[in-house]
């Protein structure tokens, strides 16, 4: 298992947390947020890992915005 889903499988375990939920989500908002890391290999955009990325961020976000 790689350190990426091993972060995602974290966040995902606190967004069962209501207590957590405003932290969690606060990493969605402004610039420099989590919406905004690029995975790269020797200087080039990891496609398939970031499309991956993206939809375990965009899963973990509605698991969150339905636990409000």
């Amino acid at each position: 298992m790689n350190t990426l889903t091993c972060t995602v499988r974290h966040l995902w375990r606190m967004a069962g947390n209501t207590e957590q939920l405003p932290q969690l989500t606060s990493l969605y908002g402004g610039m420099g947020s989590i919406n905004d890391v690029v995975l790269y290999e020797n200087a080039k955009p990891l496609l398939d890992e970031n499309n991956e990325l993206q939809a375990l961020l965009s899963d973990l976000y509605e698991l969150c915005a339905g636990n409000r």
